[in-house]
């Protein structure tokens, strides 16, 4: 199946690339719409998705020391409220 996915593409001259200021735009868009929306939340992730494509937050590397279930950005925010470093 997927040879045959990548036949159609070449046919086709289809390209699936990922660049930067497509990106930005698409999440400036996202952006716009949330605060409009007075959705907070959606507009501080499309702010922090643009701040990681932009090389102004680093790249983060799989917690191994996370709890199950937990995102590394929450355990980030449980260890700074017990103080931990």
């Amino acid at each position: 199946m997927l040879v045959r996915i990548a036949e159609l593409r070449a046919e086709r001259g289809a390209r699936y690339e990922f660049e930067r200021d497509p990106m930005h735009d698409k999440l400036e868009a996202l952006y716009a719409d949330a605060m409009e929306n007075r959705n907070h939340s959606a507009a501080v992730a499309a702010v922090r998705l643009q701040a990681k494509l932009g090389g102004l937050l680093p790249r983060r590397a799989h917690m191994a020391t996370a709890e199950p279930g937990v995102s590394g950005e929450a355990h980030d925010d449980q260890s700074r409220m017990c103080g931990a470093k």
